[in-house]
């Protein structure tokens, strides 16, 4: 790819106050990872703990899901959804670049 995902995913986890990295081995490929600060919560199955929000996301922000598996694009859609968060998803990076460019 471009490396669009992951600029944006640095992005996104730097407003979460974490951290992104990654291993390399040359002939063996990278592992990237990821970690957040997030509190444990228990709660009713399907209900959403609100403790695990992200401060700066607000009902007025709308996010973009680009993943080229349909089922994942529904299942972070219905997430964000049920969080009171907009939503758009793309299939490829390529588009969503062309959705941004013609916002």
């Amino acid at each position: 790819g471009t490396g669009l995902g992951l600029a944006i995913v640095k992005d996104l986890v730097a407003l979460m106050g974490g951290e992104v990295g990654f291993e390399s081995r040359e002939g063996q490929g990278s592992r990237f990872w990821f970690a957040l600060p997030l509190q444990v919560t228990f709660g009713t199955p399907g209900q959403i703990p609100h403790t695990v929000l992200v401060p700066q996301l607000t009902r007025r922000h709308k996010i973009m899901v680009v993943d080229d598996t349909a089922l994942n694009r529904h299942l972070v859609s219905a997430m964000a959804q049920k969080l009171g968060l907009g939503c758009v998803g793309m299939a490829s990076g390529q588009l969503a670049v062309r959705y941004l460019q013609d916002c």
